[in-house]
């Protein structure tokens, strides 16, 4: 067994912290200032309550300003420390937050995301703690709730050096290392930043055990033992459901994850919580920024790995699916749950484990911390880029009161994207700037509202763009409101080939409805089984099986139902009233109408398409080229439905490309290799192109071209 560095007992270090910060706040009060604190401690170190109860007792006192705001990166977190901070005694009568943004109560808890969408309603005083959680993953809402803070802060500032009154003290908690590009931002705005370390607090010991090989067998009998104990047990992994030695439908009943599917901010965070308090087996997301006590636990599990993570590849600008190796302070982030619920048990409590494969020596080989890890940089750069012009239109980049992008290249093309997608246009105030277009504003509309679905860029684009779309037939907005959810989802597990199949049985998979895109590729299909589930489903056939094979596929019914019910939501979003599948799938679309589906599509996922040459391989294995990068890409069209004789020929009489043809992917990842391949091709035909020039004043495909 080995122990990470950090479960240390009591030292000074955390008084003198404390003390320091006491006259910080003493002098805010008395000299009418905005003072800056950052404070780097140890992952998993719980001295949020303690700081929190301490600052307020100095605040009622009057050597502190007297509102105390918390702001962490998870809505579910905020409820955490809410509750948290109600155990205190000295905070037993003080008007706590929910975690939920409703009055300014005297002790404000609230996540990143709830004070970006409720900026407006927000009329903070000057005399005010706020105490930030600097998130090592960070999000969209992470980046702007920091831009907006500096920015208030800013404005106070410059009222103090008028002679306006005003006590604001801001306390950065960091964790394991010094976030760079939070302290230059802070510098840059509001002068100089308090830097301080805390690197010894109490935190009761938990060893980690060094799993060896064939650990995964012996899961279950670990499970079972804690399980006849009423012990229970997080695993901190996205890889569980492989383990050879986890097959008991048993256990598989007994575990949910965070973070959770539900479709709502609010149910997703009301799931969530009632996880942490009751079930036997918490699986948790490798990268969730938070960790929480556990009542009777019994096990820590982590693998060491984040696996299938969504990570920006600015050479090639492009998403890819990889894994990714966890570093050191994330695996102690992992073990924190354990000793964090070792408190609610004694104070030697050896008995809560903390396994996993992986040993210190080699963690700490594994590279220095990183700060663009969270998804902000990463699968969700377009939200970034596009909600940093959405807060602050016509600045530069270099004066949006926001921290740096972890990488300043991705943000140039990220905005020669959005420029090209109609989504943001010049500014005519201020020359290199920009602001958002209708469809800007309708995609961040839809970001922000808390109710509204969670998807990816592209979805969220294609869903901005129905909603503006006035003239459309409804058949065509029932189609692409399906396709919407069925994305969003994920057809990769809504259905999946089982068997040969070939272009008659496409054919018949396809209703009248869109079967002159049978030969189209996976969205298509995709489609066409969902309707006919919808149809069968409707008519009483279905029950509650879990899956139905129909030409060669496998239907997965209750993702199906999963999609139903998303579907029924956005149909009532945009107006469409509820109708009998039959009643509207039996009629053909004209070819307009496709052709406008296509066009739809090919908008969202334009810089997600794909060049393949005019003659294909005979293995099926084919070579074809990432427009936005030229980069190869490896496609199995043995493992797609999407049928490139059909589309070549069509193509090589209408094109002079011979039978060339583009298609978008829905996925792409790097194999054992290092080798790219995509996969769920959709064709999108020649003609959806024309609109490229007409909309950028740029040819096809060098529109989507990246610059360097």
């Amino acid at each position: 067994m080995s122990q990470l560095q950090g479960n240390e007992v009591l030292s000074s270090d955390w008084m003198d912290v404390e003390r320091r910060i006491d006259e910080v706040l003493l002098d805010t009060m008395e000299n009418n200032r905005v003072n800056v604190i950052a404070v780097t401690s140890q992952p998993g170190a719980e001295t949020t309550s303690s700081m929190l109860s301490h600052i307020w007792q100095r605040a009622k006192g009057g050597k502190a300003p007297a509102g105390l705001v918390y702001m962490v990166s998870s809505d579910t977190e905020a409820v955490l420390v809410s509750r948290l901070l109600r155990e205190n005694e000295s905070l037993a009568d003080v008007d706590i937050g929910e975690g939920i943004v409703r009055l300014d109560t005297p002790i404000m808890i609230l996540s990143f995301y709830d004070y970006v969408r409720e900026l407006k309603k927000l009329n903070w005083d000057s005399n005010r703690t706020i105490v930030v959680d600097v998130n090592w993953y960070a999000t969209v809402a992470d980046e702007i709730a920091l831009g907006h803070l500096i920015s208030w802060a800013t404005s106070l500032k410059e009222q103090a050096a008028s002679g306006t009154e005003g006590h604001v003290a801001i306390i950065l908690l960091m964790s394991a290392f010094e976030s760079k590009r939070t302290i230059e931002a802070f510098t840059k705005h509001l002068g100089k930043v308090i830097r301080l370390e805390c690197t010894k607090v109490q935190s009761p010991s938990v060893d980690m055990e060094i799993m060896k090989d064939g650990w995964q067998a012996k899961v279950e009998g670990i499970l079972d033992t804690l399980y006849q104990q009423g012990r229970r047990v997080v695993l901190a992994t996205d890889a569980w459901a492989n383990w050879e030695g986890l097959k008991s439908d048993r256990f598989r009943d007994s575990i949910d994850s965070i973070p959770n599917s539900s479709s709502s901010r609010p149910e997703k965070r009301a799931a969530e919580l009632s996880i942490l308090e009751k079930s036997p087996v918490v699986v948790v997301d490798p990268e969730l920024p938070y960790s929480a006590r556990i009542e009777n636990l019994g096990l820590v599990l982590s693998d060491g790995v984040a696996r299938k993570r969504r990570l920006l590849v600015p050479d090639i600008m492009q998403v890819v699916v990889k894994d990714r190796d966890l570093l050191w302070y994330e695996m102690m982030r992992h073990q924190s749950w354990a000793s964090k619920s070792a408190r609610l048990e004694t104070s030697t409590p050896a008995h809560i484990r903390f396994l996993s494969p992986i040993g210190e020596d080699e963690l700490r080989k594994r590279g220095e911390p990183a700060e663009n890890l969270g998804p902000a940089w990463n699968g969700d750069f377009m939200f970034m880029v596009l909600a940093s012009i959405h807060s602050w239109p016509d600045r530069h980049v270099n004066q949006m009161p926001m921290r740096s992008p972890a990488n300043h290249y991705l943000f140039v093309e990220a905005m020669r994207r959005l420029l090209v997608l109609g989504c943001i246009k010049e500014s005519t105030k201020l020359e290199w700037t920009y602001e958002c277009t209708d469809l800007g504003e309708s995609i961040m509309g839809r970001y922000w509202d808390q109710n509204a679905l969670e998807c990816d860029f592209q979805v969220a684009f294609l869903l901005a763009r129905i909603s503006l779309k006035r003239q459309e037939s409804t058949q065509v907005l029932r189609v692409l409101v399906r396709i919407a959810a069925l994305v969003r989802l994920g057809l990769g597990k809504f259905y999946w080939i089982e068997g040969h199949i070939d272009v008659d049985m496409l054919r018949r998979c396809c209703p009248p409805l869109v079967r002159d895109r049978a030969n189209a590729g996976t969205v298509w299909i995709g489609l066409s089984l969902f309707l006919l589930w919808e149809e069968r489903d409707m008519c009483g056939s279905g029950g509650e099986e879990g899956y139905w094979s129909h030409e060669g596929f496998c239907v997965d019914c209750e993702s199906a139902r999963s999609v139903r019910s998303t579907v029924k939501q956005l149909e009532g979003e945009f107006g469409l009233n509820p109708v009998q599948p039959e009643n509207w799938t039996a009629h053909p679309l004209t070819e307009q109408q496709l052709l406008s589906v296509d066009r739809d599509m090919m908008w969202a996922w334009l810089h997600r398409v794909a060049s393949f040459p005019a003659q294909g391989n005979p293995s099926g294995v084919e070579k074809a080229t990432d427009c936005v990068s030229w980069a190869d890409l490896r496609v199995n069209l043995k493992n797609e439905v999407i049928q490139a004789g059909p589309i070549r020929q069509y193509c090589h009489k209408v094109t002079e490309g011979r039978g060339a043809f583009f298609a978008f992917y829905l996925s792409l990842f790097e194999d054992a290799k290092g080798q790219l391949r995509a996969s769920q091709m959709t064709w999108l035909p020649p003609e959806a192109f024309q609109e490229v020039p007409e909309k950028s004043g740029l040819q096809w495909p060098d529109a989507v071209e990246k610059t360097v």
